[in-house]
């Protein structure tokens, strides 16, 4: 279940990165797949509801930290 606060943080963070939430998803696809973690497939509609205070399951948190890094 969401949490109302939301994670204002990471919509920065996406934000100053410069990328779509479709192109942090297709990268967050891309890192996982990388490191052996082939279920993992976001879209859109996911990044938006991390945004708004979904909490993503390990490894995800990981990789999107790599993926805002490696983009900022």
């Amino acid at each position: 279940m969401a949490s109302r606060s939301g994670n204002p943080h990471l919509a920065l963070w996406i934000s100053a990165s410069g990328l779509s939430h479709g192109e942090v998803a297709r990268r967050i696809a891309v890192a996982g797949k990388a490191r052996g973690h082939r279920q993992i497939a976001p879209d859109a509609t996911r990044i938006r509801r991390w945004i708004d205070g979904e909490k993503p399951r390990p490894p995800v948190p990981a990789l999107l930290a790599d993926v805002l890094s490696e983009a900022a």
